[in-house]
């Protein structure tokens, strides 16, 4: 498990958002890569340790991101909105990642059907992930666009 100690220092939330996008690349791949017969121990175990993996990280994107909330300038009051939905989904995502660990173990036992359905469970997790990255980063520019004049001047 990912701790605090353990983060190299790179510039604020640059570690986290890169690792996320890591982990997000391993398990599309290992979904990607499922047995068609369904998931074996080994298999499961793999899935497991790739969720636990993705949810440190992203714990820690929340923290760093919760701390950059107390030390920032302010936002354009058009952003503030979108910055809070996106700081809200952060919750949801944990949320939803947590229940997918707490359900991994016992694919192994499952029936294909049900299989098929956390793997589709899990695509849906990494679209979102992207869809919520994506979306902090255009937060960011914008915010960077605006801070240098915009279309003012």
């Amino acid at each position: 498990m990912t701790t605090a100690e353990s983060v190299p220092s790179t510039p604020r939330g640059q570690y986290s958002r890169e690792s996320i996008a890591a982990s997000t690349d391993q398990l599309e791949f290992l979904i990607d890569t499922a047995p068609a017969t369904g998931f074996d121990i080994d298999y499961v175990e793999s899935l497991e340790e790739a969720l636990r993996r993705m949810h440190a990280r992203f714990r820690i994107h929340r923290a760093r991101d919760l701390d950059a909330a107390e030390s920032e300038r302010q936002l354009p009051p058009e952003l503030v909105e979108t910055q809070d939905r996106l700081r809200e989904e952060h919750t949801a995502l944990l949320g939803h990642l947590d229940r997918l660990i707490r359900s991994v173990p016992s694919m192994a036992d499952r029936p294909h059907d049900d299989n098929e359905v956390f793997i589709l469970r899990v695509r849906e997790l990494i679209a979102i992930l992207r869809r919520h990255l994506a979306e902090e980063d255009r937060l960011l520019y914008l915010a960077l666009w605006h801070d240098t004049g915009g279309e003012a001047g």
